[in-house]
């Protein structure tokens, strides 16, 4: 199989343009054809992201445009979803047999569809699943969108994807255990590579530093999914460092606070809108150690980006345990990985009393090329001739 169709009818903009980026290239280092297909304005950003970071666009890539719902809302998010079950349905009946059709954001309405339609025409198909997984685990309500995103992923998991070519890709090894602990009968249609991430620079990107103030801090979209209770109990815990001034605790990024009370202890960069990418890589740059703080359990079914922050800006981490971090930092330590907000405590006074000078240059250059786009398209070409869409 020498082409490759890939469909993002959900991006708007900047939405997932580095995961989308990669997915590029990695199917460009594989395939003769590249035919791209999103909405507008992803098209243009992606097209953008090729001029500056290589100059030119490669001729073997080319960009399409689907009919979009470009506003980025909740409703605009839905509307996509709705648009999406048309769209993504008929990218599947007019692409050829000797094309794989590779959607890069699954749309779960269509999703059983498709399927059906595909044991008996036997396409070879990709789809890539990201923080969808999480409804698995949720317990949603059928009367919403989200119990019905969960009830036909469930029904395909559970009966469509072993009859025909189709794929679950996912981004690592340890959501790939976890999925197949719930469908031990999916494991032979589960793809797995690691999250992808551009390291395009050399210079390690620094900030204005303040002498004898260690900064710490969570980025990213911060809202209580993601740790804030987590992140508001750690003020409360190192609350005398912060008031003596040898710690400055921060969250770069936009915040939902759905009522909660954040205090004054914590500096709040971006707050209310986030911050464009410049300025947000300013701030982090700044910071002498970064915190992620998720809730324990959290993470079995979604790969986190934000974590790749540090990887690029070769931040030492503080963070607690989850699936996904185990797998990613596992034989590649960063920094320090705790099981309580407690302990998170502690490694900041014992950082704060010179106890820990962790050195961890070793880790940051194996997990950067786990994480690179080079190692990944070997993973995602290895699995494509397991599945037999390449040959050997």
């Amino acid at each position: 199989m020498k082409n490759v169709k890939i469909v993002d009818y959900f991006a708007v903009g900047t939405f997932h343009e580095v995961v989308n980026y990669s997915f590029i290239k990695m199917s460009a280092g594989i395939f003769k054809r590249v035919k791209y297909l999103s909405g507008k304005s992803a098209g243009k950003n992606l097209m953008r992201m090729f001029e500056r970071l290589e100059m030119k666009i490669p001729d073997k890539i080319s960009f399409g445009v689907l009919p979009n719902v470009e506003n980025d809302t909740p409703m605009g998010a839905r509307l996509r979803d709705l648009c999406g079950f048309f769209l993504t349905l008929y990218q599947y009946l007019i692409t050829p047999y000797n094309t794989l059709l590779f959607y890069n954001y699954t749309n779960k309405l269509s999703l059983p569809w498709i399927l059906f339609l595909n044991i008996v025409l036997r396409k070879k198909i990709v789809f890539v699943f990201h923080g969808e997984l999480e409804f698995l685990e949720d317990k949603v309500s059928y009367l919403k969108t989200s119990g019905w995103y969960k009830l036909c992923m469930c029904f395909s998991f559970r009966y469509l994807f072993m009859k025909s070519p189709a794929y679950v890709l996912v981004l690592g090894d340890s959501i790939r255990k976890n999925l197949s602990g719930y469908y031990p009968h999916l494991l032979p249609h589960i793809l797995s590579i690691c999250h992808p991430y551009i390291l395009n620079k050399e210079e390690r990107i620094e900030g204005e530093k303040k002498t004898g103030i260690i900064r710490i801090g969570t980025v990213g979209t911060m809202k209580e999914s993601k740790g804030l209770k987590n992140l508001l109990l750690l003020s409360d815990l190192i609350g005398d460092l912060l008031s003596q001034r040898q710690i400055e605790l921060y969250n770069i990024g936009r915040v939902y606070a759905n009522g909660m009370d954040l205090g004054n202890s914590i500096i709040w960069a971006g707050y209310e809108k986030g911050l464009p990418r410049d300025d947000f890589e300013k701030l982090v740059g700044q910071l002498d150690y970064l915190l992620y703080l998720y809730p324990l359990g959290s993470y079995r079914f979604t790969a986190s980006g934000a974590i790749l922050d540090a990887v690029k800006m070769k931040k030492p981490i503080i963070s607690l345990h989850n699936d996904y971090f185990n797998y990613l930092l596992h034989d590649c330590p960063i920094g320090y990985m705790a099981n309580s907000i407690e302990e998170v405590a502690q490694f900041i006074r014992d950082i704060v009393a010179g106890k820990l000078h962790g050195n961890f240059s070793a880790g940051f250059d194996s997990l950067s090329d786990k994480v690179s786009i080079e190692k990944n398209m070997l993973l995602f070409k290895d699995e494509l001739r397991r599945i037999q869409v390449l040959s050997n």
